[in-house]
């Protein structure tokens, strides 16, 4: 039932976690059982990495993006302990 998925994802993103962090499981999700994201998903990605303020889901946009050249550039200028948070995401394994 449609109304009880967008109600179920409305609660989900509300009480655990940002709205961001929401769509990056469920694009990261996508991926993994389509292979490759299509154009108009990647570039909703685009979009959300290039407006939020959330370093974590800068990096993770990379990821789902593949673009590892940027990933590393901004990984890098991560502080550890942020690292150490990050690594424990399921994206970055």
């Amino acid at each position: 039932n449609k109304f009880a998925y967008n109600n179920q994802r409305s609660i989900l993103s509300r009480n655990f976690y940002s709205e961001e962090l929401y769509k990056i499981n469920n694009y990261q999700i996508l991926k993994r059982r389509k292979k490759e994201l299509s154009e108009e998903e990647k570039k909703k990605i685009t979009i959300m990495k290039v407006k939020t303020d959330d370093f974590s889901i800068k990096v993770a946009c990379c990821l789902l993006l593949e673009q590892y050249d940027e990933f590393t550039i901004l990984f890098n200028d991560y502080n550890d302990k942020d690292k150490e948070v990050f690594k424990k995401w399921a994206i970055y394994n």
